[in-house]
């Protein structure tokens, strides 16, 4: 594919990203544009320099620094401030518009907006843009690569990161759905930082001081009210106050004169005025307020209010919309709230655990242990949503945008039909309600506080700027849908990406290629991991040059129609040729959709007999494939640079991170964990020889051909696990042994045989010295099955795990020798105390388990051809029992 061609399909790529707030990267080797104009001149070379892409959240100063390029007058241009397309009549771009040449670039190359440049000039004879309408004079292609930006009056919320599940704004603030929401759309509000802590002084006041404290304050106030008793105001004598008077025999008492200079209090009012009082240990009435009206209750709250807090209630900063989220959002520290998350995961483990009867399996309380578990649930997915924002280096505060990027022109066409009608793409429409909305909100912005509805109209205009960014970038997602006048929803952003008619996977990912082939995948599990199994149909048609030319090479055939002609009657000579060319070459494993770089990986193929694709199973994850039924590509990188290229970047065991987490991809799952598992097992012997114990197992298989209810078992036995009988101390009881004290010489093998065994402790399991004398008994039927125990010399200086930290048991011999007795081991010594051998207690299928894993990961090294230190058994420890 020409570079050219590469690039035009990288600007498309990025652009499409970066509408969305994405950011996309470029980085590689550079490509010549060829026109009639010089490309110092025209400033092509800001365009992609390579075809590699990052995605991730953009920052407002990266969606401005997309768009915004200076003139050479010194004049900056990229922003879109009107929500005009083209004129009406001319059919030109409106300046400043969602077409303007001077943002986007010129319509015909080398044609300026006013006339005055009319087509392409020698080198030299030419500016670089117009003096007078400021239009740079460019090749007209850039319009299909340069953006624009909307300035916001106010933040708004990414869709993307409120609507979808789980929500990842509401994960990350603590909140439900519903009152993120409600914020987003000014449905409620928050209060500044710097009124805040003055709102929370009612909750902080001192209630629990002495009593003798409240009678000095309860005097205190009295003796200042009978001070200043004449300095009150005469009782009011409008309607509600006479009503309080009559109501309240006290407040009657005193007259409009202020005749009277004491006060008989009842005990209602007096208990009144202590549980008041309990409340605030200080003043909090200003003295001539408390004569005449400290014994209204309504009164006292309002006086309170009014004395106290309302001169910070009048000052206070009310923040509403995608500006609150932003605030939240800014002062949130990740790293801390990871540790947090990882406080309360411990605490819901504790809480776990405490409910948990380790007899019965079941939870003290069910409706309880639901919330733990869905706690626990969204400690998990916030934790991983933290982590995700850590090590991609992505500030939670862009998910609100301020900068909102405008697509390229040629991404969003106006085209003219016959007789002068014109149809225009969806996204100029929602673009031109955001413009209309966001120049109606700066309007109402620049009059709050001069008139009285303006703060109110102004958050109303909020939430319509918020639903017409939802509209352009996710229309529908939201409460409200965008329609025009037929009641045909418009197309926003997210339905022109997504789906097999999106821009991705037919414009872009959904070519078709030569030397490709497609076929249903199936489980491969005698693959190597940078192994697929590539049907020998498939590959002697994708691989026919090859063969061809390695026939002439060969001197296998005179000519090309020769060589046809045998590779159709499929010669016996064909498959060896083909076998000896798939050795050196790699192929591409590609599943549709194609979203992240493990979409597309290289495999050294190995030739099956069937028609379906065979993959190993620790590379679906990262194709996001399972074996029901999906479907690969196979492509053929055909150039010996296109090869080495596949072998160092694409190779699958070069890829077992993922490139956004830096998490592991190839993790076993499903029927692996399950075989690991039975691998691993301790003795099991069944459900059935768990519950009863026998001495042999042909004991066992006699019963299971019996009814179950036919045994009775002693209670003892029947709770009794088979692993206490496993053990590697010595037993005298051999009444509940399921196997032999000691196996007959005869049936071992010849590695077994002739082996002699420590004096001093007699284990009653067989003894083996390295791994090939286990896999060897396994062949013969020594062992009869993977699950039966073993003593096995272990040669490394890795310890092994055990519940008890000392030996279980010394013995010593009259020479000097000794052997410590471990739970899950035993190691001999010699007269100095020196360690001359260790054997640990396990299991055949361990150690099968641990063979398989070195012997892949040597073969692994082989195929890397690196130079190093062979890999021994002591490399990879095997867990004990």
């Amino acid at each position: 594919m020409p570079s050219k061609i590469l690039a035009i399909i990288f600007m498309i790529y990025s652009n499409i990203l970066r509408t969305s707030s994405l950011r996309a990267s470029g980085a590689g080797s550079g490509w010549e544009q060829k026109s009639l104009f010089r490309k110092e001149d025209f400033n092509l070379q800001e365009g992609p320099k390579g075809q590699n892409l990052r995605i991730g959240l953009a920052s407002p100063e990266q969606i401005r620094k997309w768009a915004e390029r200076i003139l050479p007058n010194g004049e900056s241009v990229g922003r879109v401030l009107r929500p005009h397309t083209i004129h009406y009549q001319t059919h030109k771009p409106e300046t400043d518009g969602l077409f303007c040449e001077r943002i986007f670039g010129p319509i015909k190359s080398g044609f300026c907006s006013c006339g005055k440049y009319k087509g392409p000039r020698p080198e030299g004879d030419s500016p670089p843009f117009c003096e007078q309408c400021g239009v740079e004079l460019t090749d007209s292609r850039v319009r299909r690569h340069r953006m624009g930006y909307i300035q916001l009056a106010s933040p708004v919320t990414h869709v993307w990161y409120l609507k979808n599940r789980p929500s990842v704004i509401s994960h990350l603030l603590e909140m439900p759905l519903k009152d993120v929401e409600s914020l987003v759309y000014c449905g409620s509000f928050i209060l500044g930082p710097g009124t805040y802590s003055k709102f929370r002084l009612l909750g902080t006041l001192r209630i629990g001081t002495h009593e003798r404290a409240y009678k000095r304050i309860l005097t205190r106030k009295r003796l200042r009210a009978r001070k200043h008793f004449f300095q009150t105001k005469p009782n009011p004598s409008d309607p509600l106050s006479i009503k309080i008077r009559q109501n309240n025999p006290e407040a009657a008492q005193l007259g409009p004169e202020g005749r009277q200079t004491s006060i008989k209090l009842s005990q209602r009012i007096i208990l009144a005025r202590k549980r008041l009082l309990k409340m605030a240990s200080k003043p909090i009435l200003e003295p001539k307020l408390i004569c005449n009206k400290f014994y209204v209750p309504w009164r006292i709250a309002l006086e309170l209010f009014l004395s106290k807090w309302y001169r910070d209630c009048e000052s206070r900063e009310i923040i509403t919309g995608g500006y609150g989220i932003q605030r939240m959002l800014i002062n949130l520290n990740l790293q801390n709230k990871l540790v947090s998350l990882q406080k309360n995961w411990e605490k819901v483990v504790e809480q776990t655990e405490k409910m948990w009867f380790p007899v019965s399996g079941k939870y003290k309380n069910s409706e309880h242990s639901a919330d733990i578990q869905r706690e626990k649930r969204l400690i998990i997915r916030s934790s991983k949503i933290i982590r995700d924002l850590i090590q991609s280096k992505t500030q939670p505060e862009w998910m609100v945008l301020s900068v909102l990027p405008v697509l390229p022109p040629d991404l969003r066409p106006i085209v003219e039909l016959r007789e002068g009608l014109l149809i225009t793409s969806d996204l100029n429409e929602l673009y031109r309600k955001v413009l209309f909305r966001n120049e109606d909100l700066s309007i109402w912005l620049s009059y709050q506080g001069t008139l009285v509805l303006s703060g109110l109209l102004a958050r109303l205009q909020r939430a319509s700027l918020q639903r017409a960014v939802d509209a352009l970038l996710a229309n529908g997602m939201a409460s409200s849908t965008f329609r025009d006048y037929n009641k045909r929803a418009y197309k926003s952003f997210s339905a022109l990406i997504k789906g097999k008619k999106g821009r991705f996977r037919e414009n872009l990912l959904g070519k078709r290629v030569d030397y490709s082939g497609r076929s249903v995948i199936v489980v491969g599990p005698l693959l190597a991991l940078h192994e697929c199994g590539l049907p020998r149909e498939m590959a002697l048609e994708l691989f026919q040059p090859f063969i061809i030319r390695e026939l002439i090479a060969k001197q296998l055939a005179p000519n090309l129609r020769a060589a046809k002609s045998m590779i159709q009657n499929k010669e016996p000579i064909i498959w060896k040729v083909l076998q000896v060319i798939v050795q050196n070459r790699l192929v591409l494993l590609n599943r549709a959709p194609t979203l992240h770089r493990l979409g597309i990986q290289a495999f050294q193929p190995v030739l099956v007999g069937e028609r379906a694709i065979h993959l190993h199973p620790l590379v679906c994850a990262g194709f996001n494939a399972d074996f029901d039924g999906d479907q690969m590509a196979v492509h053929i990188p055909l150039s010996w640079e296109a090869q080495v290229e596949a072998r160092i970047l694409m190779w699958s065991p070069s890829n077992l991170l993922s490139p956004a987490t830096g998490r592991a991809v190839a993790v076993p799952s499903q029927d692996m964990l399950l075989g690991l598992y039975v691998l691993t097992l301790e003795g099991s012997i069944g459900i059935y020889g768990n519950r009863h114990l026998f001495e042999q197992p042909a004991d066992l298989r006699s019963l299971l051909s019996t009814k179950l209810h036919e045994l009775k078992e002693d209670e003892e036995h029947q709770t009794l696990r088979a692993s206490r009988y496993i053990t590697g101390s010595v037993k005298k009881d051999k009444q509940y042994q399921y196997m032999k004290d000691s196996h007959d010489a005869s049936t071992y093998p010849d590695c077994m045989k002739n082996k002699s065994i420590d004096p001093l402790f007699k284990p009653r399991r067989p003894i083996f010295y390295n791994y090939d004398d286990v896999i060897i008994s396994l062949q013969q039927g020594a062992l009869p099955n993977l699950f039966c125990f073993l003593w096995l010399r272990w040669e490394t200086k890795y310890p092994v795990v055990s519940s008890r930290k000392g030996p279980i048991e010394y013995q010593f011999d009259s020479s000097g020798n000794s052997v410590n007795i471990y739970e899950n081991s035993y190691i001999k010594k010699n007269q100095k105390a020196r360690r001359v051998s260790k054997y640990i207690l396990t299991t055949a299928g361990r150690v099968l388990f641990n063979q398989q894993i070195q012997q892949s990961i040597q073969e692994h090294f082989t195929s890397l051809r690196t130079e190093g230190p062979a890999l021994n058994a002591s490399t990879f420890p095997i867990k004990e029992s």
